[in-house]
């Protein structure tokens, strides 16, 4: 109970001064106009468009060319996810099969991105 009155007195220093008692808005309050312009802002802010780079050049990762597909291999020799490639869907595909074909003609390396010369 104790706790329960010391909670609701530092709630209402924290309103005295104008601070705010919670990190988030509300997303029903509609008093003001620019809250739905926060929601727009955070939603462009945490989604960044990204074009394929295979589409932009208009070439298709080819397994007999291990520099079309070399930079998608991590220095590990892990293919590198789709988030992190920014490739569409079809090209993952394609350049993953390409790089798996390639390692297995030994001209990419499982085990490290180092290509053959």
């Amino acid at each position: 109970m104790e706790d329960k009155r010391n909670y609701e007195e530092k709630k209402s220093n924290y309103e005295d001064r104008g601070e705010r008692t919670s990190s988030y808005r509300s997303r029903d309050n509609n008093d003001d106009g620019d809250n739905n312009n926060d929601f727009e802002r955070d939603r462009r802010m945490f989604s960044k468009r990204r074009n394929c780079w295979f589409c932009a050049k208009k070439t298709e990762p080819d397994w007999k060319d291990p520099q079309s597909y070399s930079w998608l291999v991590s220095e590990f020799g892990k293919i590198s996810a789709r988030r992190v490639t920014g490739l569409c869907a079809y090209h993952q595909r394609e350049s993953t099969k390409s790089i798996k074909r390639g390692r297995h003609m030994g001209l990419i390396s499982y085990l490290s991105n180092q290509t053959a010369n």
